[in-house]
């Protein structure tokens, strides 16, 4: 019942040391964030102690990096994933057995995301340090969590895309990583400029919407999203109402306020899970062997 290709690089990846090793490194490494956060939030108190209230601060830090990990090593998981097969001319014979090029897709991306998963498992021990002192609930940290994991599914479709329409693992991986860019930088930016241009219009409902909705792609906005709602700062709210210039009232104006309520994390979710969708048809798509009418 478990998916072949699955089943096979799950062990012969967890038969080498590599990811054992890359596992205690990246829980040191968070482990020393842990601990520098606390230093400078220490350092910065009026009695040099650690207060409690700054927990959310290393929460935030925590999860952050976190997430800046995933969406280094990820590409770096799933970019070999059918241009590898390529490259040693086992591509073929995969496509040869019983299995379909969508059961091919989705053993190579399951591969990829039980790193993922077993790298958040190493990391509980480090986030423990924040229920030690309170003020984040275990449903905060489980949401956090389900984001990462969404965030990492994203993103290894988008390298397993770019391993199949390119024969070189570094030509995906390269382009998996200026995807990346594009979407989180490229996308604030343009956003950012959007702002400043349509505060020129008579009418700001239709300049929040177009906003809201580049900002709703942007998976580092909704992971600012997600804490703010966590933190209850409502720092996203405010921004939104400090947009507000000129609104003609009625229907627009009540519409636009329902859609810019939605905390942003919400359709971002939802854009990422279509993202992810339409990358692993198109892969499976891409590497059938003889398509439908030719």
């Amino acid at each position: 019942m478990i998916n072949p290709v699955f089943r096979r690089e799950t062990r012969t990846s967890l038969r080498s040391w590599k990811i054992f090793a890359a596992m205690s490194a990246y829980t040191g490494i968070l482990t020393l964030v842990a601990a520098v956060t606390l230093a400078i939030s220490e350092s910065a108190s009026y009695n040099y102690s650690f207060n409690p209230q700054n927990v959310m601060i290393l929460y935030i830090a925590l999860t952050a990096f976190q997430n800046l990990i995933v969406a280094i090593i990820v590409p770096s998981l799933t970019a070999s994933a059918i241009s590898g097969e390529r490259e040693r001319q086992t591509l073929d014979l995969m496509l040869l057995t019983k299995m379909s090029t969508g059961s091919i897709v989705i053993g190579k991306l399951l591969s990829s995301m039980l790193t993922i998963v077993l790298i958040i498992v190493a990391s509980l021990p480090v986030f423990s340090i924040v229920f030690y002192f309170g003020g984040v609930s275990l449903l905060n940290l489980l949401g956090m969590m389900l984001f990462t994991l969404l965030f990492a599914a994203m993103t290894g479709s988008i390298s397993i895309f770019f391993s199949t329409v390119t024969k070189k693992t570094i030509v995906s991986t390269v382009w998996t990583y200026i995807v990346l860019l594009a979407i989180t930088l490229g996308n604030l930016t343009v956003a950012g400029v959007s702002a400043v241009l349509f505060e020129q219009m008579p009418d700001t409902a239709v300049s929040n919407l177009v906003v809201y909705g580049l900002l709703a792609l942007n998976p580092g906005v909704a992971f600012a999203s997600l804490a703010d709602m966590q933190m209850n700062t409502g720092l996203f709210a405010d921004m939104f109402n400090s947009m507000y210039y000129g609104y003609s009232g009625g229907a627009l104006q009540a519409a636009v306020d329902f859609i810019v309520g939605i905390p942003l994390w919400v359709p971002n979710l939802l854009a990422m899970g279509g993202i992810t969708a339409v990358a692993l048809l198109a892969s499976a798509r891409l590497i059938k062997p003889v398509r439908d009418g030719k």
